[in-house]
């Protein structure tokens, strides 16, 4: 079992060594470029795009294209030196695609990267298909979430303070009583064909109520000697802090009819 087991790996170590033994020294000579449907970088007008060519230590940089998202790089032509002694075990051309931006950083809108090998005495077309940096990707990720967490913080704080807001205002509503005196009304409509209104006010504040006497024909009416009293007891009315005043006019053979009403705030 350990015989068979060491001459697979025998095997393997060969067969890395033949693969290894076809990357020779030579020129990698890289012709023809364009880019196709490229994504707009830009939200005024649309990409200027470059083509960026890494091997090794080597860099060669096409012209940039202008306003365009399909360009042929025609004329335009590089010789790169292939050496793996300074290649540090790469055998792969790398491909970036950039955005220049005249007025602040160049935008990296993707990168590929091709084998060398199959291209060896043999000319040979590639299409590359443009993927985000892992780096970009993450830090977009990174960036993404680091959003999502300030929004939910954001919207975490504004509700803290909403409630805050909300325990100090109810606060300020303590138990107690409301006293009312002095009651009158003045200038109501007609609210009867032939005769003037019937007035009389009711007070409502949560469950309690309290109803003045009916004026007769009258259309301004002070309802003298009349006090009512009323508890307040903010977790009884849950905390409601208005009290409703309605309006009515009094109909002995019908349905009441509402003149107006308001809430008053306690």
């Amino acid at each position: 079992m350990i015989q068979v087991q060491q001459i697979e790996e025998d095997q393997k170590e060969q067969e890395k060594e033949d693969q290894e033994s076809k990357y020779v020294k030579g020129v990698v000579q890289i012709s023809n470029i364009s880019v196709r449907d490229l994504p707009q970088m830009d939200l005024v007008g649309k990409t200027d795009p470059y083509v960026l060519f890494k091997m090794g230590i080597q860099e060669k940089q096409t012209s940039v294209a202008k306003e365009t998202l399909n360009y042929d790089y025609k004329d335009e032509q590089f010789d790169m030196l292939y050496d793996k002694t300074i290649m540090q075990g790469k055998k792969e051309v790398e491909v970036e695609v950039w955005d220049y931006d005249s007025v602040g950083k160049n935008d990296l809108i993707g990168i590929a990267s091709f084998d060398i090998l199959p291209s060896f005495n043999n000319p040979i077309q590639v299409e590359l298909f443009l993927q985000q940096k892992k780096k970009e990707k993450e830090e977009t990720i990174k960036s993404l979430k680091e959003e999502e967490i300030k929004k939910k913080e954001e919207e975490i704080r504004l509700k803290e303070e909403r409630r805050k807001k909300k325990r100090e205002e109810n606060a300020k509503y303590v138990k107690g009583i409301i006293k009312f005196s002095k009651i009158a009304v003045y200038d109501l409509p007609k609210m009867d064909i032939k005769d003037q209104s019937d007035p009389y006010v009711l007070i409502r504040m949560g469950e309690e109520s309290e109803q003045t006497t009916i004026a007769r024909n009258s259309q301004s009416h002070e309802y003298l000697n009349e006090e009512f009293m009323i508890e307040y007891d903010p977790v009884k009315t849950q905390v409601q802090k208005e009290v409703d005043v309605e309006v009515w006019d009094y109909d002995k053979t019908g349905f009441d009819d509402l003149i107006g009403a308001v809430s008053v705030d306690v």
